[in-house]
């Protein structure tokens, strides 16, 4: 069987809007008229009388297969099969150490798992064996995702227990070894899931869409995380003491967080009881002590729309990458960022090229770091239905100097002004806006003015932002693009709009839905609103709210339709004898 995604969204409506004023001097300075140069700095560490600096910066592509480049390979189908990946250096099965990139292919079977060459991304022909031999599971997928140990041994898991399945049995979550390319698979965890979701049903929790190793067997470093998906606030960490051949599991509360989708991953800082990493859909990453206490959350300069994320040191400092999903059309790829100073003080490295613009409505896609000799990181990128590719940091300039970038509100229309002091082989700018429920999307192309794409002269230019913007604080940004094709980002600048009408209710996201869709409210006056769901003959079918909101301010609400059967409905928010309405089709 073939397991289905659950896309909900759900923000959180206790996240903080930033407007950040960095004084790096690749950031882009926002309400700020002194000229500041962009320049980008290698991943090696530079330090000052200041301390450590960063910069946005630019990726060499060692190699890329991707919609976007028009030569997508075969086994990136646009099915959202091909979905995760890992790089390792391995046993060839002849003695020979080798680099690869491994990918996991595979919704129903027959599942596999490519071999490609880590130098330059081609197939070498060969799958690893044995995975069509692996047990399939009722609710769940055979495999769903490979790492490999920092001494070579190659993992794959399995994921169960989806809620989207018929089976209300539990199913065990298992991983598989292989100790060279041509080994046959052995079984080193064989792990019953407690049932610990907040939801009705007995079945253990949902394991296995992401998971991430770290250590060595060959010293019994070797530690495992994964994440519980959809209601359940936990992390799973396996340690081993008989070099990897077996391991024991440890649950991990991360507190009053638990996951409204399934779209999440985690990452240890070190091996053994670590700290560690920890994302989801449409909340900024968070960080957490090696027992589970939050400890800091990123503040917005990575995507809330991330799946798969990556931790790894380098040049005595930290860095995190992510994977960046968008619902819009610019969310294929990578994102890096230099955590040293916390994950609430990141400074923001860079992005690698976008893969494509295929749907992608799964969200998925994965990352993986080589951490190289001279000081540089290679980060390898696939993006379900989109591609694949590999590139490195660099210490190239960037093409653009930008002397400021401000926006201001005049009623609900925001203008955006920026300067650039010069440029180089500037196609032009991306303005990206970021909404509750959707992310960074585009709202359109500014063309360079400069001839070519260069000048040293002063260039002005604007943007205007339509009248229909939500009540609240809404942020903005520039990617620049290059014409080559690469990009990079500036910091975001926020701008608080004010609530004009009575109520306000949102578009329910996504609609159609198949098993909840989330909507934002907000009222002028604090009063009681209620927000009831109807069917097309009337009757209230549901009550996702009932409450007094704080004047003015947006919030969120979830609208479950598991119990639903599939047709048209009416969402309807009621406060101060006014109401509002809109639609949602649901699915089963």
């Amino acid at each position: 069987m073939k397991a289905n995604d659950d896309h909900t969204l759900h923000s959180d409506s206790g996240t903080t809007f930033w407007d950040i004023n960095s004084s790096f001097p690749a950031k882009l300075i926002a309400h700020a008229m002194t000229r500041t140069p962009l320049r980008t700095l290698a991943l090696v560490a530079l330090l000052s009388a200041f301390g450590a600096l960063s910069a946005h910066a630019q990726f060499e592509r060692n190699w890329e297969f991707s919609a976007a480049q028009g030569n997508k390979p075969a086994y990136v189908e646009s099915n959202n099969d091909a979905r995760s990946l890992a790089y390792g250096v391995v046993d060839d099965g002849n003695g020979n150490m080798v680099e690869r990139v491994f990918v996991v292919d595979g919704g129903n079977d027959p599942y596999s798992i490519h071999i490609l060459d880590a130098n330059d991304g081609s197939d070498t022909g060969n799958d690893l064996p044995g995975v069509e031999d692996l047990t399939t599971p009722e609710d769940g997928r055979k495999v769903t995702d490979v790492s490999v140990t920092d001494d070579g041994v190659i993992i794959a898991c399995n994921e169960v227990n989806s809620t989207f399945g018929d089976n209300e049995a539990t199913e065990n979550f298992r991983c598989y070894r292989w100790d060279s390319l041509t080994d046959s698979p052995t079984t080193i965890i064989d792990f019953t899931p407690p049932d610990n979701s907040d939801n009705d049903s007995s079945e253990g929790d949902w394991l296995g869409r992401q998971f991430t190793v770290t250590g060595e067997a060959s010293d019994n470093s070797l530690t495992l995380l994964v994440a519980a998906t959809k209601e359940s606030p936990y992390v799973y960490r396996f340690t081993t003491t008989d070099n990897g051949q077996s391991f024991s599991a440890e649950a991990i509360e991360r507190g009053d967080r638990p996951p409204s989708g399934n779209i999440n991953a985690v990452a240890p800082k070190g091996p053994g009881s670590s700290p560690f990493l920890f994302n989801e859909l449409t909340t900024q990453p968070l960080s957490y002590s090696a027992s589970g206490s939050e400890q800091a959350q990123d503040p917005g300069f990575f995507s809330n729309f991330t799946h798969s994320l990556k931790y790894f040191e380098a040049n005595s400092r930290e860095w995190m990458v992510t994977f960046n999903w968008e619902t819009g059309d610019q969310g294929r790829f990578a994102e890096l960022a230099d955590i040293t100073d916390g994950l609430d003080a990141p400074q923001f490295y860079g992005t690698t090229p976008n893969l494509g613009t295929e749907l992608n409505t799964n969200g998925t896609g994965d990352v993986d770091v080589r951490v190289n000799d001279d000081g540089t990181a290679t980060i390898f990128v696939i993006a379900t239905n989109n591609g694949i590719g590999s590139y490195t940091t660099t210490d190239a300039p960037l093409p653009v100097e930008l002397a400021s970038f401000e926006a201001a509100r005049n009623g609900n229309v925001v203008e955006l002004r920026w300067q650039t002091a010069s440029e180089t082989n500037n196609a032009g700018f991306r303005v990206q806006h970021e909404t509750r429920n959707d992310g960074w999307t585009k709202l359109g192309f500014v063309e360079s003015k400069a001839a070519g794409g260069t000048t040293t002269e002063t260039q002005r230019y604007r943007f205007s932002v339509g009248d229909d913007l939500s009540p609240g604080p809404h942020r903005f940004r520039l990617q620049q693009v290059d014409l080559d094709g690469s990009t990079h980002l500036s910091d975001a600048v926020t701008v608080e709009v004010p609530m004009q009408e009575a109520l306000r209710l949102g578009a329910p996201s996504p609609n159609p839905v198949l098993g909840a869709a989330t909507l934002s409210f907000a009222v002028k006056q604090e009063t009681e609103a209620t927000i009831a769901v109807y069917n097309t003959l009337g009757q209230k079918v549901a009550t996702p709210y009932q409450g007094t909101p704080p004047a003015g301010r947006t919030m969120d609400v979830t609208v479950r339709t598991e119990s639903l059967p599939s047709g048209q409905y009416f969402v309807r928010l009621r406060a101060s004898d006014q109401t509002r309405t809109r639609r949602l089709t649901v699915l089963r």
